[in-house]
């Protein structure tokens, strides 16, 4: 490694930009729009609490701030947060809130933390309206279904996919795959889209004129159901990757040494610095070593190392070294630099 190199790694403080480097990162999580009455001091406060009870839905992982909880405590003070807002023409008034101040207070109080690398997530919804028509809801679909369920994935703050169901997907794929849990067919199908998760409905059309949905979800070797209506399965996704994901805690929970081996070139250490300074869990970065072993990351986290490894996991960047750890700290992981 030249010289020079390792200098510029050392002293720099510039980080190359870096594109998407995990599997999604959700923009927009702390800004929301609600409807207000008129633009009095009273409607103006009113709205501002409402706006930021969805920010914090999105950034908990909670399906509803309830009284009680400690994200609930921000309503009252909602004003404290709002860094812009503006009036649109609908009527709707849009605000957004201080990132930074906004994540201070929910670490201050305990309260879980989902950062905005989320998994992405396609969904494959088999329909069956009880009458002969059949169907996989498609992306190009149009209607009050596909709008229905967008506008709860981003309630929710959940990436989601639909299927193209173009002439490749129907080659793979069939309605009557999907509808009988053909896991091996689904996932070949998938492969394509390259997303983290795969959500999986089987919707039947009821007397009533609801539909009624058996979930699954299925992410890596794991699994997990639902029965319910069609929001039903993106609350089973949100609910589970925030189990997985966000941060609960301390606001710190020590240092923790990661080294990354196999980075050739300035540009590569710089998208691997930015990747790992952007990820919300980790509170500090700062290089500790620079060696032909690799370059040694000293990083101050806001959860346990086992979050970390699950958040690196979802992205495309980085992959586990089994090579053995020659840092000395207790708390270390090793990973290389993929092209």
């Amino acid at each position: 490694m030249p010289k020079f190199w390792k200098n510029a790694i050392l002293l720099s403080a510039a980080l190359a930009v870096c594109g998407n480097l995990w599997a999604s990162e959700v923009a927009g999580l702390y800004a929301a729009s609600v409807g207000v009455e008129d633009r009095t001091a009273n409607s103006v406060a009113a709205g501002y609490s409402r706006a930021l009870e969805q920010v914090l839905i999105r950034v908990t992982g909670y399906r509803r701030i309830e009284p009680g909880d400690g994200a609930h405590e921000l309503l009252g003070s909602a004003r404290s947060f709002v860094q812009q807002y503006r009036f649109l023409d609908d009527g709707q008034l849009w605000v957004r809130f201080d990132e930074d101040a906004v994540n201070a207070r929910l670490v201050e109080r305990g309260e879980r933390l989902w950062g905005s690398e989320r998994p992405e997530t396609l969904m494959w919804l088999a329909l069956d309206n009880g009458r002969g028509e059949r169907a996989l809801l498609g992306a190009e679909d149009v209607g009050d279904m596909p709008d229905l369920l967008r506008e709860r994935a981003a309630r929710r703050g959940l990436p989601l996919l639909l299927p193209l169901n173009d002439t490749a997907d129907m080659q793979t794929l069939t309605f009557s795959d999907v509808w009988a849990g053909f896991d091996d067919k689904i996932s070949e199908a998938s492969e394509r889209y390259g997303a983290d998760a795969v959500l999986v409905g089987r919707a039947q059309l009821q007397q009533n004129r609801q539909w009624r949905v058996r979930w699954t979800l299925m992410m890596g070797a794991t699994q997990a159901q639902a029965l319910g209506g069609l929001e039903a399965g993106i609350d089973l996704a949100a609910d589970r990757f925030a189990e997985l994901f966000a941060v609960r805690g301390s606001p710190e929970s020590g240092d923790l040494i990661l080294t990354v081996g196999g980075i050739e070139e300035f540009a590569e250490y710089g998208a691997v610095a930015s990747y790992l300074e952007q990820l919300s869990l980790v509170e500090r970065l700062a290089v500790d070593e620079v060696s032909a072993d690799g370059i040694r990351f000293r990083l101050s986290l806001r959860a346990e190392p086992e979050m970390l490894e699950r958040t690196i996991g979802l992205g495309t960047l980085l992959e586990s070294d089994p090579s053995p750890d020659m840092s000395g700290s207790v708390q270390s992981l090793r990973y290389r630099y993929r092209r």
